[in-house]
């Protein structure tokens, strides 16, 4: 299973060592499930300015690109998909580059942000919309960390 991982997760997981996030991280590692980067190494640039500093992540990383758990994909969205989303709250290039990583392999993303209707204002709009077009229009699943827990140990 090809998967995109958004950087809040991996921050929970690695800075604040929350156990969810570890269990979340450790089954990425442990089954074979694949983490997708973009070819613009965007996203991999985005972990590494905010998970340096961590050993544990830097470890998980080295253990994933070693078994071949790393798949360099296509981060970017179609224009029509960008705009529609941006109307709806969700405008950062960064959560751009994670929902397209995940459009363009097996639609499955992790992530806790409310630009993409989840974490705490995730069910108030417009980001309940933006989660609502992710699944419905563009067919990508949309985890928050529980929900990723369930779908990775299933």
């Amino acid at each position: 299973m090809r998967l995109s991982l958004d950087t809040n997760i991996l921050v929970r997981a690695f800075m604040d060592d929350e156990p969810d996030y570890r269990d979340v991280t450790s089954l990425v590692s442990l089954t074979n499930s694949q983490l997708c980067l973009d070819f613009g190494r965007v996203i991999e640039k985005e972990y590494r300015n905010n998970l340096d500093r961590s050993l544990g992540f830097q470890k998980w990383f080295k253990r994933l690109r070693d078994r071949n758990g790393v798949y360099l994909c296509n981060g970017k969205i179609p224009k029509r998909h960008r705009s529609k989303l941006g109307n709806m709250g969700c405008h950062e290039a960064s959560d751009h580059v994670f929902i397209g990583a995940a459009f363009h392999t097996d639609k499955v993303l992790l992530s806790e942000d409310s630009d993409v209707g989840k974490g705490i204002r995730g069910t108030q709009p417009p980001h309940c919309d933006a989660l609502k077009y992710l699944t419905n229009v563009m067919g990508i699943k949309v985890l928050d960390v529980c929900e990723a827990l369930d779908f990775l140990q299933s």
